[in-house]
Parts: C-alpha cells; sequence; structure tokens
C-alpha cells in the first residue's frame, strides 16, 4: 500500500506543475498584450534627431502638406533642367536624412529627389495610427512632385526601401508612374510577422498589413526588385517572390550585404543598377505617357 508521504509528495509535485503553467501562460498573456499594444512602435520606430542636408548637393529643405492637415518635412535635390524624378520611401527606423549615399546616387542618374520623412519621423508632425496613414504621407509627397514641381507623371520613379517598398507599391496602384522600384521590400508584413515571432498569434495581432504580393500584379509600369541573398531581415525569399508577382516588363537584380546595408556602396551593383533604371525607366516613360 503507498505511502500517506508518497501521496502528499505527488500532490505537491502536480501543484507545483500547474503552478508553472499558469505562471507561465500568465507571463505569455502579459507579452502578446505588450506586443500588441507596442506593435506601431516597432514596425514604424521612427530613429533620432535628423541632420542638417550635406555640402556638394543642391538641396532645398520643404515643407509637406497632408490631406488631413500635418506637415511632413522635406528635402528637394534639384538636377538643374531635368524632369526625372525619384520619388524616395525610406524604410522604418529611419530618417530621411540617413540616405546621403543615395543623394549621390541620384546624381549620377541625373535625377531629380524627394526625400521626406513620414509623420512621426524626424522633423514631420503627427504620428502613424493606422496603415492608411502612412499612405496619406506617400500621397502627399507624389502631390508635391506633380503639383508644386510640375513633374509629369511619366518623369516620375517610386523607389521604396524596405517598409518604404510598401508605400511606394501602394501609390504606384493608385496613382501613374513611369517605374517603380522595391528594394530589400518583404512580401508581406503578416509573412515578417510569423518570421520573427513564431511564437506570438501575428495573424491575430496585427494591425498594420502591407500586403505588397497581392498589390503587384495591379501596377500598370516597369518593375525594378533589388534584393540581397544575405539579407537575414528581409529574406531573399520574399524579393524573388515579389519579382514573380509584378508585371512585365521587370528585373531582379541580385545584390550583396545584409538589409541596413545598401547597394550605393558597392559599385558593381551600383553600376547595374544604373544601366537597369536607365532602360526600364524609359520604357516607362512611354507607358505611362500613352495611357489615358
Amino acid at each position: 500500500m503507498p505511502s500517506f508521504t508518497h501521496h502528499t509528495t505527488n500532490r505537491a509535485g502536480w501543484r507545483t506543475l500547474l503552478s508553472c503553467l499558469v505562471l507561465g501562460l500568465g507571463v505569455y498573456v502579459v507579452v502578446v498584450i505588450a506586443a500588441s499594444h507596442t506593435q506601431t512602435a516597432i514596425i514604424f520606430g521612427t530613429g533620432g534627431l535628423a541632420k542638417k542636408p550635406p555640402h556638394g548637393f543642391k538641396i532645398k529643405t520643404v515643407t509637406i502638406p497632408t490631406s488631413d492637415g500635418l506637415s511632413l518635412h522635406g528635402w528637394w535635390l534639384e538636377a538643374a533642367g531635368k524632369r526625372r524624378t525619384v520619388l524616395f520611401f525610406q524604410g522604418n527606423l529611419r530618417r530621411m536624412t540617413d540616405h546621403t549615399r543615395r543623394l549621390k546616387t541620384l546624381a549620377d542618374l541625373d535625377a531629380n529627389g524627394l526625400f521626406f520623412d513620414y509623420r512621426g519621423f524626424g522633423q514631420s508632425e503627427g504620428r502613424i495610427r493606422r496603415e492608411e496613414d502612412i499612405y496619406m504621407d506617400g500621397l502627399a509627397a507624389w502631390n508635391y512632385v506633380r503639383r508644386k514641381r510640375r513633374i509629369p507623371a511619366e518623369d516620375i520613379i517610386l523607389w521604396g526601401r524596405s517598409l518604404g517598398g510598401a508605400v511606394a507599391l501602394e501609390i504606384a496602384r493608385r496613382r501613374s508612374a513611369g517605374l517603380l522600384v522595391l528594394e530589400s521590400t518583404f512580401y508581406s508584413l503578416e509573412e515578417m510577422a510569423r518570421i520573427h515571432y513564431p511564437w506570438l498569434p501575428t495573424d491575430r495581432l496585427l494591425k498594420f498589413h502591407f500586403r505588397n504580393g497581392e498589390k503587384l500584379p495591379y501596377v500598370h509600369m516597369p518593375v525594378i526588385i533589388v534584393h540581397s541573398p544575405e539579407d537575414r531581415y528581409v529574406p531573399f525569399d520574399q524579393g524573388q517572390r515579389l519579382f514573380v508577382a509584378a508585371p512585365e516588363p521587370k528585373i531582379l537584380l541580385s545584390t550583396t550585404g545584409h538589409h541596413m546595408e545598401s547597394f550605393d556602396t558597392h559599385r558593381i551593383y551600383r553600376q547595374q543598377f544604373l544601366f537597369h533604371f536607365n532602360l526600364l525607366a524609359d520604357i516607362g516613360k512611354a507607358m505611362t505617357a500613352r495611357q489615358p
């Protein structure tokens, strides 16, 4: 017959196990709640203080009004006498003043450029509270280029990096342009969340989706996909899938380096990009000019 001590020991062990399970479940619930409430900060982390425009470039600081009454801070890089204009959409954790190497690339392209900070980034007003907010900022930038700078739609290049690719793609879906460039961009935010937070019920938690792959077939302009096989943050297969989803004409340019390392630092990839950029921008200009 089992002893009384043995039964007591078993009950104590089960109570300890149950307590651990309850504690673990409680901690998990707290983590889930915290993730839900902090996702905006995690997705859009806005970085630190802005810098002054670098020397050697003809840059004018501009203010871009949004349709809901905010003012966005921007840089207008002017290429004298040129109409081709790159509308650059940056990623998260960055400010427009971080992209000085990209200024040199645009100068080599002999193109104007508009760099700007989304609401809550750098010196721009407001906060991003919903997915449409960042799209409103992208539309404000497109309107600035078209109306203030009087650049024809066929001469506008929509260029998005990482998260900025989602904004560039949405503007390409709603407005006309000559070329769409997606650099280190993900197929959808849901997939990125599952990759980086597999222990969380991200499908239920996310209030931002950025379903880029679903939108790509509906753009009507050439597409350049730029991605590195060494990118561990946004895996290379995300760029490959975007390329499959994109309409013709399109090009996938495989580069090198980690996610935060832009191809501007590598001469061979800059040259390849410049070649494909000029080729597809000319094709896109002709395509867009023919649209009603």
